[in-house]
């Protein structure tokens, strides 16, 4: 019989099995992300897909493209943003 676990928050999965009681792991795999959505970017260090800060936004999917930066007049409202439309006057920002 085979067994097999995925444990989302380390991003690992295993396959084992046990053979007379003993557990032999016939894989263990560290998982990625096929890639990330519209308004988030790759983050190398945790392998994990973090949103694009305010003032930013992405607008491709992917993990080869990291977030733009809005003009200096013009911000986003919130984390996440998928457009260059997102970015808008008006709004108290101070970029630093």
């Amino acid at each position: 019989m085979l067994y097999s676990l995925c444990i989302h928050e380390k991003q690992t999965a295993a396959v084992w099995t046990s053979i007379n009681d003993q557990l032999i792991i016939l894989v263990n795999l560290t998982l990625f992300p096929a890639y990330c959505k519209k308004g988030y970017v790759f983050n190398s260090g945790t392998e994990r897909c973090d949103k694009c800060l305010v003032g930013e936004y992405k607008d491709t999917e992917g993990n080869d493209v990291g977030c733009t930066t809005c003009p200096d007049d013009v911000t986003t409202i919130a984390e996440g943003a998928t457009a260059a439309t997102d970015c808008s006057k008006g709004l108290v920002y101070s970029r630093k």
